[in-house]
């Protein structure tokens, strides 16, 4: 792995840690004891938490949420939720994000593999949480059929996040693959 897909996993799991648990369930107006998953809420908290790290490990990059793909050619209309690139150029686009809170995960590894294919980041990740790393991996392997044409798999990262102190991580490929466990 490189120097610097390696600093941007590591923002990326450091971020995760100081992101607070309120973030992960929201309270409804209704019932507080009900707590929902709102992936927007957790997303930009998650982004405050990265940029406020961001400086520690890899400041030559410009981190964007939710980029407007649209209308540019060969980008199917696709909004990430996360890129780190230098922005007005295809050289130096190095991570895909996306995050899920449920495991309907096959097109956000599908976008993930696109933007890898054809418009050159170096690595992606899916970051799922408020589920456990064994929900996860099951779900991955579960769908190995439908994830064939992932050309990438050694370059995608998935996270398991259940909440702040509970984080991990793996390669698509080595849950594909061999079915390891970290």
């Amino acid at each position: 792995m490189e120097i610097m897909s390696y600093n941007i996993l590591k923002l990326v799991l450091d971020a995760l840690q100081i992101v607070g648990y309120p973030y992960y369930k929201v309270p409804t107006t209704d019932d507080r004891n009900k707590l929902q998953n709102r992936e927007r809420v957790f997303c930009y908290e998650f982004y405050h938490r990265m940029r406020q790290i961001q400086d520690n490990h890899c400041k030559e990059l410009t981190l964007n949420g939710e980029l407007d793909k649209r209308g540019r050619i060969n980008y199917n209309n696709e909004i990430p939720d996360f890129l780190f690139h230098i922005p007005g150029t295809d050289s130096n686009n190095e991570a895909i994000i996306e995050v899920k809170n449920s495991l309907q995960i096959i097109t956000d590894l599908q976008k993930i593999d696109r933007f890898i294919n054809e418009h050159n980041y170096k690595f992606g990740i899916l970051i799922i949480y408020n589920n456990t790393f064994s929900k996860v991996q099951k779900e991955v392997k579960n769908s190995r059929e439908k994830l064939t044409n992932i050309k990438n798999k050694e370059n995608i990262y998935i996270i398991a996040a259940s909440d702040h102190a509970h984080i991990k991580h793996i390669l698509l490929s080595d849950i594909l693959d061999s079915g390891a466990t970290p």
